[in-house]
């Protein structure tokens, strides 16, 4: 799961989801291409927290211009290198912990 941040910089940002997510409240209603709109200017933005958890992000629907996407893949993988101690420490684990350091925007607009 490390690759993915570091392709979505490659392809210029925009968003990311996992497969499993199903967007219900973005969209123009029409068949028509749609614009790329980045929330919060284009910043890293989560939009899955861990509930109670005071930003605590999930990485199954996220946003954020290349920059910003380059920027975090490589504090994604500082982040995996601080734990390499740990017999299993994944992105999703990375990016709870980089909450701490308020790496990116949150918001909790994924239904469960």
């Amino acid at each position: 799961c490390f690759l993915r941040w570091l392709a979505m910089a490659s392809v210029g940002g925009g968003w990311m989801s996992d497969y499993d997510l199903f967007p219900l409240g973005f969209g123009s209603g029409t068949r028509d291409p749609q614009a790329v709109e980045l929330h919060y200017d284009g910043s890293f933005t989560v939009y899955s927290i861990v509930p109670e958890s005071k930003g605590a992000g999930v990485p199954c629907l996220l946003s954020g211009s290349a920059r910003e996407w380059e920027r975090m893949a490589f504090a994604i993988l500082e982040n995996g290198l601080k734990h390499s101690d740990k017999q299993h420490w994944t992105d999703m684990f990375a990016l709870m912990d980089l909450r701490f350091e308020d790496a990116y925007q949150w918001t909790d607009d994924v239904i469960d």
